[in-house]
């Protein structure tokens, strides 16, 4: 093994020693990203940190050279090779990185420390309760508003989203979005009351996503208004709606690290429709698929995994680059779906019968 092999593995007890649990998510390391809900996972194979959420990847050297400015691959082998001698040098997470974002981590318990400490603890918006009221009005004022700005912007329409199905889903534009500093201009997607996804639209800004308001699962709230149909169980909202160009119905995370929502919801309210798993097509999502899959298994959810994505991504990937392949596959999966397995007995029946 080379001095490079060696000193990448070393990777894992790096960031533990940082106070970093490797086991879990924890908050991305890229200064450019805020992540205030932690997406970033440690890669054992492959020895790198990959945030789902922006999309960035660390190994040690990338770490090293971010952390102390290290321009060249030898000083950085350096550095490295440094710790490894002497771990007792390796400076807690806090003061090298996080210190430069919006929060810190409590790295004795590894929970996440709101940089103002006199924020006030969210709660979801309640339309039956009349203290949330005069929050819900300015909310959905606010809603109405981005929805009668989304013709200037043509995001979603580039990236196959009809403007039917962005009206039906209320998509909005803000033109101005005023809650991030990274980013002015926003398709915005409401996910519930006070709630809301906005997506970054400006071609020169690297942070793409800012939620607003509590996680949430994305078009939940449709299920109980199907009973029996068929639900897609997809990352981001977007491939929510692509999948709405398709004519089905489909639920978003939001994000990976949200899969104990769902469960916990699921079992909650124990819904009797099938939902085909489509989470992204990247190792960071075949990993959570997989750990979801098992986990609906055991609360008794009727749930199965899906193949359609093939070479792509994730669904507005596919739609994007083969429109007509992306609704066709759906609309054959869904006939396999729903064929009836009385009238699949009977032909067998019969061509038993034909063979005595």
């Amino acid at each position: 093994m080379t001095d490079k092999e060696k000193a990448k593995e070393f990777l894992e007890e790096y960031l533990q020693r940082k106070g970093i649990n490797t086991k879990e998510l924890f908050r991305c390391i890229s200064p450019e990203h805020e992540d205030k809900n932690p997406s970033m996972s440690f890669y054992k194979k492959k020895n790198k940190c990959t945030c789902f959420a922006c999309g960035k990847n660390y190994d040690i050297f990338d770490l090293v050279k971010m952390e102390y400015g290290l321009k060249t691959f030898p000083e950085q082998l350096k550095k490295v090779e440094e710790f490894m001698k002497n771990p007792e040098l390796i400076e807690d997470i806090n003061k090298t990185i996080y210190s430069k974002k919006s929060v810190l981590i409590d790295v004795s318990e590894k929970k996440e420390i709101p940089s103002n400490s006199n924020s006030t603890k969210k709660h979801i918006l309640d339309p039956s309760n009349p203290a949330d009221i005069e929050r819900i009005i300015r909310y959905q004022n606010y809603i109405k508003y981005c929805m009668s700005h989304l013709k200037e912007c043509d995001y979603l329409t580039k990236r196959g989203i009809s403007m039917k199905v962005q009206e039906d889903f209320h998509i909005g534009y803000d033109p101005n979005f005023r809650y991030s500093t990274a980013f002015k201009k926003a398709i915005i997607i409401p996910t519930y009351y006070g709630c809301l996804t906005a997506r970054n639209v400006e071609n020169d800004s690297n942070n793409r996503i800012r939620k607003i308001g509590m996680a949430q699962i994305f078009h939940y709230d449709r299920i109980k208004e199907n009973p029996g149909k068929n639900f897609y169980v997809v990352e981001g909202e977007i491939d929510v709606l692509s999948i709405a160009e398709a004519g089905k119905k489909a639920i978003a995370l939001g994000s990976v690290s949200e899969i104990n929502l769902l469960v916990s919801k699921l079992k909650e309210d124990k819904f009797e429709n099938k939902f085909i798993l489509m989470l992204d097509n990247d190792e960071v999502g075949k990993k959570a698929q997989e750990i979801l899959y098992d986990k609906l298994k055991e609360i008794g959810i009727n749930v199965e995994k899906s193949n359609l994505l093939g070479k792509y991504k994730d669904p507005n990937e596919f739609l994007m680059k083969d429109r007509e392949k992306f609704l066709s596959l759906f609309q054959e999966n869904q006939e396999k779906t729903i064929e009836n397995p009385w009238k699949k007995k009977l032909h067998s029946e019969k061509i038993n019968d034909l063979s005595r």
